[in-house]
């Protein structure tokens, strides 16, 4: 009877021996998909807060604060808040001890007194005591802590080298077609001295250039980039449009023209957006293997 049972205790010991390392396997998978979970919610907050920021920086540094003192608080500073006021909690609640993104806790620490210096540029700009462009290099220095503090983040993601490589460099594109945004628009309102203005857009033009290259040689090994050629411009189709918009002097037809600006580098930059959020989503819904 003894020996009847043995190859039956045998294959018993055997499923026991294997499903534990399963076990481990099924564990460490779940956890895994909670951990990207939990960092895409933060890029993806950390990206809405960050457009906001931008539109901020464009009309403050354009136009003095002056609806503040109009119309009360734009619209613009408004929704900074409101995103502000989601994102640090959110962030607190992913990585206090225990929490999927616990290791992140200190380099994600460095996005509440970041935005904190919002008020101080915002009083700055207030009392004129920064000129439009400090008063953008301030904002752009706020984005672009924002912007290093979850760059490891994309570790944690599902995504192929190649599509997390190609995201990453989508992130800072978006900030340096915004930046050209505004730029222009600080040109078409002559806010800020021509040469010294002219010297910065020449610098963001050159990293936009550089990252166009970086784009186009992704093209060759990552069929999603084939996506980008009808949303990024070449520099001298931004030329062209900034010659187009710096060329009206009257009022009215400047003011038609800075809005024209806004409007077709907001529309880029959106194209672009969404392209990020697309790759964020993960390989499934982008049809990558």
């Amino acid at each position: 009877m003894l020996r009847k049972f043995l190859p039956i205790a045998g294959i018993l010991g055997l499923v026991l021996l294997i499903s534990g390392p399963v076990a481990a396997v099924v564990l460490m998978q779940g956890y895994n998909s909670e951990r990207a979970s939990a960092a895409r919610e933060i890029i993806v907050r950390v990206s809405m807060i960050n457009n906001e920021i931008q539109r901020e920086r464009d009309f403050v540094s354009t136009f003095r604060y002056a609806r503040v003192q109009e119309d009360g608080e734009p619209r613009d500073m408004a929704a900074t808040d409101d995103y502000r006021a989601l994102l640090l909690p959110e962030i607190e609640s992913l990585t206090i001890d225990g929490a999927p993104l616990d290791n992140y806790h200190t380099n994600l620490s460095r996005i509440a007194p970041a935005l904190d210096r919002l008020s101080a540029i915002r009083a700055n700009a207030v009392s004129e005591e920064s000129d439009s462009l400090a008063t953008f290099v301030a904002y752009s220095d706020v984005i672009s802590e924002l912007q290093d503090a979850t760059l490891d983040l994309y570790r944690e993601l599902n995504l192929p080298r190649s599509h997390r490589n190609l995201e990453t460099k989508l992130v800072w594109l978006t900030e340096r077609l915004a930046r050209e945004r505004g730029y222009g628009l600080m040109a078409i309102a002559e806010v800020a001295p021509p040469l010294d203005l002219t010297r910065a857009r020449q610098s963001n033009l050159a990293a936009l250039d550089q990252l166009q290259e970086e784009l186009r040689s992704l093209n060759n090994s990552d069929s999603i980039t084939d996506a980008l050629s009808p949303l990024v411009s070449d520099l001298p189709v931004l030329e062209e449009k900034w010659a187009q918009a710096n060329a009206e002097t009257d009022g009215a037809a400047a003011t038609e023209a800075a809005h024209d600006w806004f409007a077709s580098m907001s529309e880029q930059i959106d194209a672009v957006r969404l392209l990020h959020t697309r790759l964020l989503a993960g390989p499934a819904s982008n049809g990558a293997s």
